[in-house]
């Protein structure tokens, strides 16, 4: 009788050991499911974004919104030019003692910018080519009104390119060996000088900039699709009484500096 009450006991006891096996087993594999769950369900680490080198490019971008441009802008944007004089590099047809109001006799170069006596309302348009800029740059003076701007413009965006004459190898030397005092109060030309009201200046590719592709000291103008290039300083230096620009999807690369000072 006392063996038969001591298998008994043995048996239970192998019972109660084989369940408590199996009870841990399943615990553990439902532990291990729930550390794999957790593992899965964190993200990945996003690639790492590589760094722009400063001084190499950039560009301004600025949604063409109606509702994000400020009202006085998009009115001078969508203004329709009263009448266009025409500037064409390369037809033999083109000559400065044109007028330049058709498009069969356009003026002969950006020399004719200071000659142009534009009103408001006017525009400019200027033919594909290279047009070669002399070391004291052009000077764009020209004056509108809030709702009559004068626009400086690629004629159906033709590729029009405004060339100093530097080659960015050249400026990268000159900038490495120190850069020497300029003719002008020491500094040099730039390609451009624009003291304008109400101008909208687009389309056009200045290149070959020795210190700066524009010095900008106007007042209600838009910079519009530009590509600047070159400039031992910046490509834009805006200086004392500049003010109200809107500076929109142009490129900018080349400079040695800045894409655009805010001086003054």
């Amino acid at each position: 009788m006392r063996k038969s009450v001591l298998w008994i006991l043995v048996l239970l006891t192998i019972l109660l050991l084989v369940l408590s096996g199996c009870g841990n087993k399943k615990s553990k594999e439902k532990r291990q499911r729930g550390v794999e769950g957790i593992e899965k369900s964190v993200p990945e680490e996003p690639p790492a974004v590589e760094a722009q080198p400063k001084g190499t490019e950039f560009k301004t971008s600025t949604s063409s919104s109606s509702e994000e441009i400020p009202e006085e802008f998009q009115v001078m944007m969508d203004a329709k030019p009263k009448r266009i004089f025409y500037i064409a590099i390369n037809d033999p047809k083109a000559s400065n003692s044109n007028d330049g109001l058709s498009i069969d006799k356009p003026l002969k170069d950006v020399s004719a910018l200071e000659k142009i006596q534009t009103k408001p309302g006017d525009a400019i348009a200027l033919r594909a080519g290279t047009y070669n800029i002399a070391e004291e740059g052009i000077k764009i003076k020209f004056v509108g009104e809030p709702t009559q701007p004068v626009k400086i413009f690629a004629y159906e965006g033709e590729k029009v390119i405004l060339d100093h004459g530097t080659t960015y190898e050249e400026l990268k030397k000159m900038v490495a060996e120190g850069m020497k005092p300029g003719p002008k109060n020491g500094h040099y030309y730039p390609l451009s000088s624009v003291r304008g009201k109400y101008l909208v200046i687009e389309g056009l590719t200045f290149t070959g900039c020795l210190e700066n592709c524009m010095l900008y000291a106007g007042s209600h103008n838009i910079i519009k699709d530009n590509t600047f290039i070159g400039g031992g300083e910046e490509n834009i230096k805006t200086i004392t009484g500049s003010s109200d620009v809107l500076v929109l999807n142009n490129d900018f690369s080349g400079f040695m500096n800045e894409a655009i000072d805010i001086f003054g």
